[in-house]
């Protein structure tokens, strides 16, 4: 069983005012009331109206009777239509509001935070927990309304029959601890559940991301195999939930006609009570029961789902404590000598990646930066790049050190392009104004054709062609070229390839080393190579050697 998440709890009044939704809440909770009393003020018309139907004069006529507990049904019909808006709102403000706060701390988190997390996680948490809360928070909502018309409808049978009501009561609270240990054992299952989802994230994740080599290796029995284990896991925990409900509601619907049956029976056999006690009585306990069940359902649902709540919040500490420094309005003149590394070191999870680098990079100049895989030169690129702050040294840009709150100011003027080239569903267009939404036309094309990239004037619909998922499919010397393009665009000072040709044949690489070629003098270009052209157009290659320079 999955334990639970060591965090700091907010509740749900704190989160729902935190928002700024507490008028609302307000307004939810007096509707509930009011629809409450409407219902209770029906039942306690019960009795009088039984006393006219005998033939008892006593009390309002049956006309004013009747006429009342139309109103009072028409009353309460508008106050649940107004309460169901009202809580469907408040429901979805907290939902994307509380998704939204994760989002934050998660865009905004370190670098190496972000490394650490495990990406299916994170999405399972901000998709399905969030959802799994948001469906808790509904029946959270309901709880409040139905124990509000619970307390009207036991407050009408104390008027209108005290004595038998009093002793179903005492009756019925000698059976609450039969539901006790089901408590505990929804909020478990909440607790497996969400792993499950995470689980059914990380599997589906890997299975898509490898299905070449699924298919290449005739894996494909062994990673349904996998898939189906996620899924039965889940199906296992959300099994176990619903005995635990289904067995409440049985105790609940059985004990309560055995209470009822016993209290009428003393009620009639000891205090000689009649129609008019009882069957106002009766009336009160076939509304109460079935809102007893609801209510008793409604908290166990918000027992399971709260450990989502619980991974949510989780989630977010955790990024807000690695919250990324950022100096507002801070802007970094375009440094016009040489950007320099002083004896940096980097380390992860208490491992050296990189030491005591110190590197200068001329304006303008091309250095190639190689080695074995593990090296350190992504971790180079990236303290070059303003992701990563150095632990010990520091990156000069201008002469000056680069602060931790000024790194996200320095990544306006860098440009880089991976080895994985991601585009998103859309136009050539709309891929390439990511990187700088207010550019023309002009500068579009002018940075496609610096990035040797005039096959998109040649796309159907040219810059108006869809790429990405759905999109035309694009070669991967296209994709690279298209990658460069959209780097270029921001007219960086500083230009990172890493590994960006790795994967192209040579026609492919001429064509991106010749558009870096042109680019000498222009854009200091940092490249992340083992060899290759690109390796071979530097005017400096750094090897790396175990986080060292070796040469």
């Amino acid at each position: 069983m999955t334990s639970e998440p060591v965090v700091r709890r907010i509740g749900l009044w704190r989160l729902i005012t935190a928002q700024g939704h507490g008028k609302r809440a307000v307004l939810l909770a007096v509707l509930s009331v009011l629809s409450a009393l409407s219902e209770g003020l029906g039942l306690v018309l019960v009795a009088p109206l039984l006393q006219q139907l005998m033939g008892e004069r006593a009390g309002p006529d049956l006309p004013v009777l009747l006429i009342a507990l139309t109103a009072l049904a028409f009353a309460r019909a508008a106050l649940g239509h107004w309460r169901q808006i009202t809580s469907v709102r408040l429901r979805g403000e907290v939902v994307d509001g509380l998704r939204a706060q994760a989002w934050d701390a998660l865009l905004h988190a370190e670098w190496r935070a972000l490394r650490r997390t495990r990406q299916s996680d994170s999405a399972s948490l901000l998709i399905s927990d969030v959802e799994r809360f948001g469906s808790a928070l509904s029946d959270a909502f309901s709880a409040f309304g139905i124990t509000a018309t619970l307390i009207a409808v036991i407050a009408a049978g104390l008027v209108t029959a005290p004595l038998p009501l009093v002793l179903l009561g005492t009756l019925g609270l000698l059976a609450i601890p039969l539901l006790e240990h089901r408590q505990a054992r929804a909020a478990a299952l909440g607790y497996a559940i969400g792993a499950a989802y995470r689980d059914i994230h990380a599997t589906s994740e890997e299975a898509l991301a490898g299905l070449r080599l699924i298919k290449s290796l005739t894996g494909e029995p062994r990673a349904a195999e996998r898939i189906a284990d996620s899924y039965r896991s889940l199906r296992r925990a959300e099994l176990g939930y619903w005995r635990v409900q289904g067995r409440g509601q049985i105790v609940l619907q059985a004990g309560g006609a055995a209470i009822l049956a016993l209290a009428v029976w003393i009620s009639v056999t000891r205090f000689g009570a009649g129609p008019i006690q009882l069957v106002p009585l009766a009336a009160v306990f076939l509304r109460a029961l079935p809102l007893t069940g609801s209510l008793h359902q409604t908290w166990l649902h918000w027992l399971h789902a709260r450990p989502a709540l619980a991974a949510v919040q989780a989630l977010q500490a955790a990024f807000a404590r690695n919250r990324e420094p950022v100096e507002s309005d801070l802007e970094i003149p375009r440094p016009h000598d040489a950007l320099a590394l002083d004896g940096v070191s980097v380390w992860f999870d208490g491992i050296p990646i990189l030491s005591d680098i110190s590197l200068r990079l001329p304006a303008g100049s091309i250095t190639a930066l190689v080695g074995p895989s593990g090296a350190g030169k992504s971790t180079l690129a990236d303290v070059l790049g303003g992701l990563v702050q150095p632990d010990n040294g520091a990156m000069l840009v201008g002469g000056m050190a680069l602060q931790p709150g000024a790194r996200r100011a320095w990544r306006a003027q860098v440009g880089y392009v991976a080895q994985e080239v991601l585009l998103f569903p859309g136009s050539v267009r709309d891929n390439l104004l990511l990187a700088s939404p207010g550019s023309d036309d002009a500068a579009l094309s002018l940075a496609l054709r610096r990035a040797a990239a005039n096959f998109v004037f040649d796309l159907p619909g040219g810059l108006d062609c869809r790429v990405g998922q759905g999109g035309r499919p694009l070669s991967g010397g296209e994709l690279q070229r298209l990658a460069l393009a959209r780097a270029l665009l921001r007219k960086p000072a500083l230009l990172i390839l890493d590994e960006a040709t790795s994967a192209l044949d040579p026609a492919s690489e001429t064509l991106v080393s010749g558009a870096l070629e042109h680019l000498r003098g222009q854009v200091t270009v940092v490249i992340i190579a083992h060899h290759g052209a690109l390796a071979r157009v530097a005017d400096r290659v750094v090897q790396l050697d175990r986080g060292r320079i070796a040469d």
